[in-house]
């Protein structure tokens, strides 16, 4: 993640997944690079060898998986708006989250 991203939070968290309890990063990345954070998703999502990772922006979730078509997912992130000043008081967050 510090390879791509300057600003980033990692913290350890267990989930449960399809009914089974496992451990989990959560990265809440500081960026407007959408892109980006899709591109070191898939990445994880292969080096760690899992079915899928989850993103949340803006309040939505999305899962990148292999067979996700990252520009397609791109456009359709892209509907959701540009991000706004989260240093404003009341406006939502905009950064992705990796799950």
């Amino acid at each position: 993640v510090g390879r791509r991203f300057e600003s980033f939070t990692l913290t350890e968290a267990h989930g449960v997944f399809r009914g089974e309890s496992e451990r989990m990063w959560l990265i809440r990345i500081a960026t407007d690079g959408t892109e980006a954070v899709l591109e070191l998703a898939a990445e994880l999502r292969e080096q760690w060898k899992q079915e899928g990772v989850g993103i949340e922006l803006a309040g939505s979730y999305f899962r990148v998986t292999a067979e996700t078509d990252l520009r397609e997912l791109l456009g359709a992130l892209d509907c959701l708006g540009k991000p706004t000043d989260s240093m404003n008081p009341g406006a939502s967050d905009p950064s992705p989250h990796l799950r």
